[in-house]
């Protein structure tokens, strides 16, 4: 949990708590060319390794500023995915190729994070307003730091998930009546060419920042 008034009350950072409780970060694989092969009880745990939360409140009322829990949707994640949803709606081998291809696709298309928002007063936590007091980045620990992706081709950097369907609840067992739920696309690829994820990455954050504090969302790369 986050305090984010008054500036300037000090606050130990993530690693430091971290350290001090002995905790170690999850870490995971950033490799997209790396075959996994999951059971399907595997989900859940997958699902846990690549989801973050962090929370931002106003101390003059306590008010939830933002919570906001985040799966960043890697291609380890993806596969843990394809073989849950092949199991559970008995998909012919066909079927889990064609799935296989369109999350490929996906994933080459851009980075996406899977959102989900709450916060005392309902338009904090609409991340996709035009007067949303959030600004949202991720930044990796070479100093890059990337915008959502400007809205085309009918797929928005931020899209509002508008409708949350039985699936998606099952499959992200955060999202619930009290959150609005998001998709947020970002570039793969700097100005330059160059990967945003590329090799010798070791860590990014996604980041909501503004007036009423900072959400941070941290993955570490490992080792494998």
């Amino acid at each position: 949990m986050k305090l984010a008034r008054p500036r300037s009350l000090a606050l130990p950072t993530l690693a430091a708590v971290a350290g001090l409780c002995g905790c170690t970060e999850v870490q995971v694989n950033f490799s997209e060319t790396q075959t996994h092969t999951f059971e399907p009880s595997d989900y859940e745990r997958v699902l846990e390794r690549w989801t973050r939360d962090d929370e931002v409140y106003v101390l003059d009322g306590l008010d939830n500023a933002l919570t906001v829990t985040a799966t960043f949707q890697s291609w380890e994640y993806r596969q843990a995915y394809i073989d849950r949803y092949a199991y559970d709606f008995r998909l012919t081998d066909a079927e889990r190729q064609a799935l296989e291809t369109t999350q490929r696709a996906e994933l080459e298309t851009a980075h996406v994070f899977l959102v989900a928002a709450a916060a005392t007063r309902q338009g904090w936590a609409d991340l996709s307003s035009a007067d949303t007091p959030w600004k949202i980045r991720l930044v990796n620990d070479q100093g890059d730091l990337v915008a959502p992706l400007p809205d085309a081709n009918d797929m928005p950097g931020i899209e509002p998930v508008k409708r949350v369907t039985p699936t998606q609840q099952a499959y992200f067992p955060y999202i619930n009546v009290f959150r609005q739920v998001f998709l947020i696309r970002f570039p793969r690829v700097l100005p330059d060419g160059t990967g945003v994820l590329r090799p010798g990455v070791e860590s990014f954050t996604l980041e909501f920042a503004g007036a009423l504090g900072r959400a941070e969302l941290h993955w570490s790369s490992s080792a494998e």
